[in-house]
């Protein structure tokens, strides 16, 4: 399970906190979540159970939350929408 996961458009998009174990991948995939846009990194452990239930993974790490949008936020947002269209449960977090 993942800190405070709750779907903002049901089947779509969800947010929560980071995936910080592998089994936290795996319930994700058991709600439904095919792509996750990173807003913080993930372990190398996180990355590959991702990869093994071929969860789309996109990373926009954002170091400084003072600053500017980070450079791809843009990409990352299409990326989103694009996988919420194709295949629902894009997870941002």
């Amino acid at each position: 399970m993942v800190k405070n996961f709750r779907y903002e458009e049901p089947g779509a998009v969800a947010l929560s906190g980071a995936p910080e174990t592998p089994e936290a991948v795996d319930w994700l995939h058991d709600q439904g979540v095919r792509a996750v846009v990173s807003l913080h990194p993930v372990s190398p452990e996180v990355e590959a159970r991702m990869a093994e239930w071929g969860i789309a993974w996109r990373p926009l790490l954002i170091t400084d939350f003072a600053s500017e949008a980070p450079l791809g936020m843009v990409e990352a947002l299409d990326f989103a929408r694009e996988c919420a269209e194709s295949a629902p449960g894009v997870l941002i977090h």
